[in-house]
């Protein structure tokens, strides 16, 4: 935590978060413009090529190469508008970064963000009486973190006590991240929209089900039977084979997968809802962890998460459980589902992923912590960025001591809140703060201005 100074009147963060804003609505604007003008194309394009096909009376060998040109460049004005409109909308995503930045900085960020109460702590000490979670807390100015899993783990820091040892390695790792805006910029930026996130209970209620297991000659049947049935089904469809021939093999494969998915169907269908489920916050946090292994940091706890990920070959398999996911994922659509019947996919997609789960569990539960660690370090890094004035607390052994210097508190206004000193020590054990108290410090305020 900080120990926020008197204010500043004039914050060159805002500043900048203005100017850079400004400077992404701008390319925006820019974006629109050529979108519109591809728009247009394209619906020129396209009248020009009915036009051209109700005057085909003759050289229809010539009419044919010019439609032919017409379609060839819709089809490249809509790829090209397809690809603008994932730019504006990645630009859009920065922006809101920034605007949100511009909020805070504005102290108009209460009600707006994510107030904590979810992970409130039945009976703890002081989360009600010290506005630590709730709207308008110091939970929700704090948190710019982009994954439910990184918000919990910093409500963990605010609820939770830590040694001296661990505060000063978050001292450092906070230092470091503090400057690193452009980091935080492409994190806001993490899966392919907004509300995707990384929700780190459900990642683990699904870690602590039991895992299904089969005999391993299942999954080996399965594949083979699948591989067996889609080339004879391809052969006699293409007259390769003769349906005579096709037939009775098929029938009884056909009939092993069926007896198969009816002995499984009660498991196989609880793991492929829960899996369903899935899919987004895998591919967050995978996203995640990419972006942070492939930064270089100094700080030991930075490094520690880093060689973390590295050391377990997180990326590759977070990777390989993400795209068995978005299999789960597209085998729901209707045309694919009656296919995937056929080939025994769902079941075979569910044993792959409890297969995977049995290997990697302990891995991915690492990189699940690394990635929730390094979220509430870049919050706090984040507010240390945004609060400049604001200075960290030096940890001493020793005594219980805490002195502080004009010391306000973080949720007041900057504007107009007053400072105090405080110093409980061998000589002070408490103080007693009231409404009065802080009436009269304000009006002596007043006064010497």
């Amino acid at each position: 935590m900080y120990i926020p100074t008197a204010p500043l009147r004039e914050n060159p963060v805002l500043t900048a978060y203005k100017e850079r804003c400004k400077s992404l609505l701008s390319e925006i604007t820019v974006l629109q413009a050529r979108q519109r003008t591809l728009f247009t194309f394209l619906l020129g394009a396209v009248f020009v090529s009915a036009v051209l096909s109700l005057l085909a009376l003759n050289g229809e060998r010539r009419l044919v190469f010019v439609i032919l040109g017409v379609v060839i460049a819709s089809v490249l004005a809509t790829r090209n508008l397809l690809r603008l409109r994932a730019q504006s909308l990645e630009l859009a995503h920065r922006a809101s970064f920034y605007e949100r930045g511009i909020d805070r900085l504005a102290e108009n960020w209460r009600g707006k963000g994510c107030d904590g109460l979810d992970f409130a702590r039945d009976g703890h000490l002081y989360q009600d009486d010290l506005a630590i979670l709730g709207e308008g807390s110091l939970f929700e100015l704090l948190c710019t973190t982009r994954t439910e899993v990184g918000a919990e783990r910093l409500a963990s820091y605010l609820l939770d006590p830590a040694t001296l040892e661990e505060s000063r390695m978050r001292q450092e790792a906070i230092m470091e991240l503090r400057s690193a805006t452009d980091l935080r910029e492409e994190i806001a930026l993490l899966g392919k929209y907004h509300f995707q996130t990384c929700n780190g209970a459900r990642l683990r209620d699904w870690l602590k089900e039991p895992i299904l297991r089969t005999p391993r000659l299942v999954p080996l049947f399965l594949l083979i039977s699948s591989v067996l049935v889609l080339l004879l089904g391809v052969g006699a469809l293409t007259l390769i084979l003769s349906y005579g021939r096709a037939v009775p093999i098929l029938l009884p494969l056909l009939f092993a997968q069926a007896v198969i998915g009816f002995v499984l169907r009660r498991p196989i269908r609880l793991h492929d809802k829960i899996l369903c489920t899935l899919s987004n916050d895998v591919s967050v946090l995978r996203q995640g962890i990419s972006l942070i292994q492939s930064q270089t940091f100094h700080a030991p706890k930075l490094r520690a998460l880093v060689d973390s990920i590295r050391s377990h070959d997180a990326i590759l398999r977070a990777h390989k459980l993400e795209r068995l996911l978005a299999l789960i994922d597209k085998r729901q659509d209707q045309i694919l589902y009656a296919f995937g019947l056929w080939l025994a996919l769902g079941t075979q997609l569910v044993l792959s992923v409890e297969r995977w789960r049995a290997s990697n569990q302990s891995e991915f539960e690492t990189a699940l912590e690394a990635w929730a660690e390094f979220e509430a370090l870049n919050a706090l890094a984040g507010y240390a960025y945004e609060h400049s004035e604001d200075v960290f607390p030096e940890l001493l052994h020793g005594d219980a001591v805490f002195e502080a210097v004009n010391l306000c508190h973080p949720l007041l206004p900057r504007e107009g809140s007053v400072g105090n000193d405080v110093a409980l020590n061998d000589s002070t054990a408490f103080y007693v703060i009231s409404d009065r108290t802080w009436r009269a410090k304000a009006h002596s305020c007043e006064q010497s201005d």
